[in-house]
């Protein structure tokens, strides 16, 4: 309350007292326990300790530890029902979740607050409307997979009955953006656009297309990661996504772009290789949507890049999906099936062999 009531007066309302600073104190003393509150007005005052009176008479409310809570909070306590944050929190620590703790921190920040058995299948709905709105089809998902893992985690333990989230349809994931290649036309147009601004963006953009690295695998490059006689550069465990080293090889118009970038080097080595100017690492995404605004080109993200990459590699004659698994840093061979198709296999040779052998 924060003032002393050593001077309080009664007033002519029972439990109803008038304190030094004029604010109305209300106390209210059963066998549970005791609540006060304090109001402005005498009709305040009066007003909530009817309703308040009231309802610890018909049950609807109880005082627990000086708190006035309603039935269903007092039950929850009752029954040691945990927040969706302490459902994260157990469920990273229990060596099964295999979340991204980016989308953990997403799913805490919209839905933390809540206990778990008040997460229905409108409330996650609401949430992926609000966290995934302009995302593509594919990160929708990826955030309702997320959540379902937490609620699952959570009926295993019997903190609820039942799922929600596996009752929310996922997205259709066809003609997802995501799947667009760029042309040879819109990468120049890309490229030159890119220089138009900042020549070290001319360079990343230059370096994705001819690598299909990830963005953050090429702004997060230092020179001491870079081998100019070999003309490779190596990825170190901790700067790829799933934690594996993997080199990768320059040519082209990418390498003459390293190369004359080089002879501006700094002599320190731990430096980034395309520094923003102030010297910390280039904040390329921004930067690209900025420039892909400028040319009409909404559609471009990033990622399209690596696509583009994968596109036109697996069209290279004896590229394999297990190839095309070790140049693009992925360990899964589900990730280069999608690109099978367009590789160019003597399949259809070696059944005409077998069926001139065996005819």
């Amino acid at each position: 309350m924060g003032e002393s009531t050593s001077r309080m007066v009664r007033t002519s309302v029972p439990g109803i007292y008038k304190l030094p600073s004029g604010l109305f104190l209300v106390r209210i003393r059963i066998k549970a326990g005791a609540i006060s509150q304090s109001f402005h007005s005498m009709s305040g005052a009066k007003q909530w300790q009817r309703a308040t009176l009231l309802g610890l008479e018909e049950k609807t409310l109880t005082i627990r530890a000086g708190k006035l809570l309603n039935q269903s909070e007092a039950s929850r306590i009752d029954r040691n029902v945990i927040s969706i944050s302490d459902a994260i929190e157990r469920f990273t620590r229990s060596g099964d979740c295999k979340v991204k703790p980016s989308i953990l921190r997403f799913i805490q920040q919209g839905l933390g607050h809540l206990p778990v058995d008040e997460v229905s299948k409108s409330v996650i709905v609401g949430f992926l409307d609000t966290y995934c709105e302009g995302k593509a089809p594919s990160t929708r998902n990826r955030y309702l997979s997320a959540v379902s893992s937490v609620l699952k985690f959570c009926t295993q333990r019997d903190w609820i009955d039942s799922n929600p989230a596996s009752l929310i349809k996922k997205f259709s994931e066809a003609g997802n953006e995501r799947d667009r290649v760029v042309t040879i036309e819109e990468e120049r147009a890309l490229i030159e656009a890119c220089d138009a601004i900042d020549e070290t963006l001319g360079h990343i953009f230059s370096m994705l297309m001819a690598t299909g690295a990830r963005i953050s695998e090429i702004t997060g490059l230092r020179w001491r990661d870079v081998d100019l006689a070999n003309r490779t550069i190596r990825l170190s465990s901790t700067s790829t996504k799933n934690k594996q080293a993997r080199t990768l090889f320059i040519a082209g118009r990418a390498w003459d772009r390293l190369d004359a970038h080089a002879r501006v080097r700094p002599i320190n080595s731990d430096s980034f290789v395309f520094s923003y100017h102030t010297g910390a690492e280039y904040p390329a995404t921004r930067a690209f949507r900025r420039v892909a605004d400028e040319i009409g080109y909404t559609w471009f993200i990033p990622h399209l890049t690596r696509h583009t990459w994968a596109s036109r590699v697996a069209t290279i004659p004896g590229m394999t999906v297990q190839r095309l698994c070790q140049l693009a840093g992925w360990s899964s061979w589900q990730m280069a099936q999608r690109y099978a198709h367009a590789m160019q296999t003597d399949n259809h040779d070696v059944m005409a062999q077998l069926a001139e052998n065996f005819s």
